[in-house]
């Protein structure tokens, strides 16, 4: 975790000067430390976190979909404008 220490007002070209930039393997958390944080500092329940790894395994599981038949909606498109026009012809 993190604590806050408050340093008063920067500009943001300062900061953006002085900052430094951390790697992507300083980035890392593994899933315990991550699941410890929410928990116990973010006050998440387990109960809350797999409710929320279900909902993110629901919402891949529709693209995977989407994109399956991704392809054939410009088919489906098409035939949609030639019975529009159809239509309008017969009227």
């Amino acid at each position: 975790g993190w604590e806050y220490q408050d340093r008063g007002q920067v500009s943001l070209e300062r900061y953006e000067q002085h900052r430094t930039r951390r790697n992507t393997r300083e980035l890392i958390m593994s899933y315990n430390v991550r699941k410890y944080l929410l928990v116990k500092t973010a006050g998440y329940t387990k109960t809350e976190l797999n409710d929320a790894v279900a909902e993110v395994n629901r919402i891949k599981r529709e693209r995977s979909i989407t994109d399956l038949f991704l392809p054939a909606s410009g088919f489906d498109e098409a035939i949609e404008n030639i019975v529009k026009s159809m239509r309008k012809l017969l009227v």
